[in-house]
């Protein structure tokens, strides 16, 4: 297990036990009903890519039939299965999905895609491309510019963000994906096989602690190769 794994797994095994809510932004894309979305008719399997403490678990194992969940380390979802018995539950990276393809009717990645120290962030979301069905819903989150891990973090190219102060103090090192503009995130969605794309935005600041991303809602198009 690296650094990496060790630091989340330690976070997660902390909150074990607390009483933990949805996210916000997750529970208005799946329940608001007064919102435009093009929805998948099938609600039979999920993936909440990236679940971490299991605060959307609940949630969706109360829409779909079958409840996937995928973490960096296996340490994280061993503590998750003792909470959730009936969610089956995967070691991976957002890259590297261990099922079939065209598996999904959703994937939900509430602040996780991002994350590309081993990958690219179209390398991530040619994966989540891959393993949904066609129609299938993708919605997930991504930080802008502005936001305080990206603000505080050496900028390399592309739009990509090495963390140097980050709150929690274990993502120090890590690589993320941000972007500038809808229209950058639109072309990048576009480009990996996504359509319907509805971009909105979340912008939090928790007394200093500035929460600022990019929040999509998009289907699956491309027939996978």
């Amino acid at each position: 297990m690296n650094n990496l794994e060790n630091n989340y797994s330690d976070l997660y095994s902390k909150r074990d036990g607390q009483l933990l809510w949805p996210t916000e932004f997750v529970v208005r894309s799946l329940l608001g009903g007064s919102y435009q979305f093009n929805e998948h008719s099938e609600n039979h399997s999920a993936l909440d890519l990236g679940f971490g403490d299991g605060r959307n678990l609940q949630l969706l194992e109360s829409l779909y039939t079958s409840v996937y969940g995928l973490e960096i380390s296996e340490a994280i979802c061993d503590e998750a299965r003792v909470r959730f018995p009936n969610v089956e539950f995967l070691n991976g990276f957002s890259h590297q999905i261990k099922t079939e393809s065209s598996f999904f009717d959703l994937v939900l990645a509430a602040h996780s895609i991002y994350y590309c120290d081993s990958s690219k962030i179209e390398e991530n979301l040619r994966e989540v491309n891959r393993v949904m069905k066609i129609g299938g819903r993708f919605i997930f989150s991504l930080p802008k510019q502005n936001s305080y891990l990206i603000e505080t973090s050496e900028l390399q190219p592309n739009n990509y963000a090495k963390v140097k102060q980050d709150p929690l103090n274990i993502r120090n090192g890590s690589l993320l994906k941000f972007c500038k503009s809808e229209e950058e995130l639109y072309l990048l969605l576009k480009e990996t096989g996504f359509n319907n794309i509805s971009i909105g935005a979340s912008e939090n600041n928790w007394w200093g602690i500035h929460e600022f991303c990019w929040i999509v809602s998009c289907n699956k198009m491309q027939i996978d190769e």
